[in-house]
């Protein structure tokens, strides 16, 4: 669940566009209490810098490489001498060139037989072409958000009021990337394209079976199945950002939102007031085959908007060190949404376009109640418990091309109920030293997938839309943690332990249905389980143990082992025998879940080099390693036409990412020049994969930023 000042921001087209002047908050686990619905995995809470009701401002100002500009900035101002009201302005512009190569670009008229495109000489004058004026350049990054804050704080009186205005802007080519080809018998996708890399290498593997006597076509099949190993183990064998694209899509958003926040104080209980309105629009034309040949664009519109309310009281028992809370939350959002899919799952050249809308509503509120008992000096109590309700409706329709019988509209409805809760105990071993353990009961409401289904029986086709309900995921965790310090604070360390049985869990994937367009969706895992370590460290190790010079040298370390399993998880999908699509039972029962590596680490070392009156310059090395991860539930192998895909095919195995950066601050500390380096080796690594090899008939990539480097500069008044 993610937070922006204390509105649950629901939609995710809204979730991350006022990540700026903000701090963040990772609240780990179930959230069992309080007004943090739908936090069944743990919390992420954006915090705005709040007025001050004094004059400053800051700007950054980072510029690198593919013409990256990122800028950003806050002004903060009393605007009364009293300072009963003040406000504080701030916004972020981000753009970045595009720097994916489109092989495709750059024709003068519509062409065949370019860019791995199909040669058909006797296709109808409305097959698709590879047109022309697309860019050569593709990828690139062009956003904005701005926030405006009025704090109201009246004289003689303890009431703080808050107005956030804010909004922002997307408009850049929707993400693309590498399509690795997966038929039966070759290394093309079912529309018979190869990316030329994967071609070289493909070509070179024939010629050496060949050489060593082995016929054809079983040197084709060998090769198709060594080039699938090759490449996606490494994908840094092709040419990861250099491809073939028909369709330059186009993403459009913008949002806005408001909201009021009140704290009041009544007599001895202290009331806060959160009132929330958010809403944004959304278009998205989307090459989802990644190919100059046409197996599935997308055309998408949506758009939502959601009202919130909480209210919580709290207070603390006269004469006992007791504090409670109470209060609720309220949240009604409408969405509304329409997708153009173009089809052609085959090699004639010949798309349908099926066309997908629904409306949803949403509804949900939330009682609930806690406690803090400090009934010993070394020992505190804390619990609370959370009424959870939540209601959705949905209506669907589809329509699709001559030669399909459509059905009505579809419909459907629910509404679903749970108690949350939570109870830990807190130790304070010494001043320094904290010990605790908790236990917490979390929920997430059920979904509706609005799918599209297409039956074949007795010569006659059925278009029907398919809205799939997945049942509401509940989760028991225990947990267990210290955190301390020694050494006069230069040493600092947090340890947990923590274990999740979930039953119902709702797992995210891509499913391919014969005759439709493959979609996401959300799917119940019967019951599965994680349970793992996290640990921050923190240390100045030579502070006050030499010379000044060394008192600068600073290390910080964050470690995590994950365990994670599917303990039930029987999944139906489709998939293609030679030109059959064949309807098969898949039991992932003992896999691990999607994107949880066994183990990640994260460093950091910086050394701030005091020098006197010209100011202070500090190196800085950070590395990021991540264990094997894979990104469904078939841990990497996905649900090929026949056998399996190579181990990391839905996958990518352990790597390391190194960045470097060096800061001059002038003396003041007020203004900092800085020059960095991202991605240092110029490591290629997937971030993502779809398996849209029963449709598309290829594995989708999305591939992390190559080598960047640029200059930073920071004033702040």
């Amino acid at each position: 669940a993610i937070y922006q000042d204390g509105i649950p921001i629901n939609a995710p087209a809204l979730q991350l566009g006022q990540l700026f002047d903000s701090s963040v908050q990772v609240m780990r686990g179930p959230q069992g209490t309080g007004n943090q619905r739908n936090a069944s995995a743990g919390l992420i809470a954006i915090q705005s810098t709040l007025p001050s009701g004094e004059f400053e401002s800051t700007l950054r100002m980072d510029l690198g490489k593919f013409d990256l500009f990122d800028l950003e900035g806050a002004i903060a101002m009393p605007m009364l001498e009293s300072e009963v009201l003040s406000t504080r302005v701030s916004f972020r512009y981000t753009t970045r060139d595009p720097f994916y190569l489109n092989r495709c670009g750059g024709l003068t008229e519509p062409t065949q037989g370019v860019c791995g495109s199909r040669v058909l000489p006797n296709a109808p004058e409305d097959s698709p072409w590879v047109p022309a004026g697309l860019p050569v350049h593709v990828n690139d990054n062009n956003r904005w958000g701005v926030r405006g804050l009025f704090r109201f704080q009246p004289e003689g009186s303890d009431m703080d009021w808050l107005l956030n205005l804010h909004g922002s802007q997307i408009d850049q080519n929707t993400p693309l990337g590498q399509v690795i080809g997966t038929h039966v018998s070759t290394a093309q996708t079912r529309s018979r394209y190869i990316d030329p890399a994967i071609d070289e290498i493909y070509d070179e593997l024939v010629q050496k079976f060949r050489d060593e006597g082995m016929p054809g076509q079983f040197a084709r099949l060998a090769a198709r199945d060594e080039t699938l190993r090759l490449v996606t183990d490494d994908i840094g064998l092709t040419e990861p950002f250099e491809h073939d694209y028909n369709l330059i899509g186009q993403e459009e958003l913008g949002s806005y939102g408001g909201s009021v926040r009140g704290d009041v104080p009544i007599r001895d209980i202290h009331l806060t007031t959160i009132t929330g309105a958010e809403s944004y629009d959304r278009r998205r034309v989307t090459d989802f085959d990644f190919s100059p040949n046409t197996a599935l664009h997308t055309d998408a519109k949506d758009r939502a908007w959601q009202l919130t309310q909480s209210l919580e009281f709290d207070s603390e028992l006269t004469g006992t060190p007791l504090k409670w809370t109470t209060g609720g939350y309220f949240l009604m959002e409408r969405l509304d949404s329409e997708m153009l899919f173009t089809l052609d799952f085959s090699d004639r050249a010949v798309t349908t376009d099926v066309f997908q809308d629904y409306a949803q509503g949403q509804y949900s509120f939330g009682i609930y109640g806690n406690t803090k008992w400090e009934f010993h000096e070394a020992f505190t109590l804390s619990g609370g418990i959370r009424f959870n309700y939540d209601k959705k409706n949905i209506e669907m329709s589809v329509t699709r091309g001559a030669g399909f019988t459509e059905t009505g509209p579809a419909f459907a409805s629910q509404a679903w109920t749970a108690p949350t809760g939570e109870i830990s105990l807190t130790y304070r071993a010494t001043d320094s030293l904290s010990i605790y353990s908790k236990y917490s009961r979390g929920w997430k409401p059920g979904v509706f997938n609005a799918t599209i289904l297409t039956n074949t029986s007795q010569g006659e086709k059925t278009l029907a839309p398919n809205i799939e309900e997945t049942d509401p995921e509940s989760v028991d965790s225990l947990e267990a943690g210290a955190s301390g310090s020694w050494l006069d604070n230069t040493l600092e360390l947090r340890a947990a332990f923590f274990y999740y049985k979930y039953n119902d869990y709702q797992v995210f994937l891509l499913k391919n249905r014969f005759g439709s367009p493959p979609q996401f969706e959300i799917v119940n895992a019967n019951e599965a389980q994680i349970y793992g370590v996290e640990a921050d460290l923190y240390s100045q190790p030579l502070y006050g143990r030499g010379p000044e010079v060394l008192d600068g040298l600073s290390l910080e370390a964050r470690f995590s082992w994950l365990e994670s399993e599917f303990l039930d998880f029987i999944d139906r999908r489709t998939v293609i025998i030679g030109n059959q699509a064949v309807s098969r039972v898949f039991d992932f029962s003992g896999n691990r879940l999607p994107n949880t590596p066994r183990f990640k680490l994260s460093g950091s070392v910086w050394w701030a080099f005091g020098l006197g009156r010209y100011g202070t310059l500090t190196p800085r090395y950070d590395l990021t390693f991540s264990a094997d991860v894979f990104f469904d539930p078939t841990e990497g192998v996905g649900t090929p036409q026949s056998g399996e895909f190579p181990a990391f095919a839905i996958g990518q195995r352990s790597h390391v990412l190194h960045n470097l950066r060096v800061a001059y601050q002038l003396p003041g500390g007020n203004i900092e020049i800085a020059t960095w380096v991202r991605n240092l080796t110029d490591f290629h690594y997937k971030t993502y994969v779809a398996d849209a090899s029963p449709s598309v008939g290829g594995l989708l990539n999305w591939i992390g930023d190559p080598r960047t480097w640029g200059v930073s500069v920071r004033v702040d008044f």
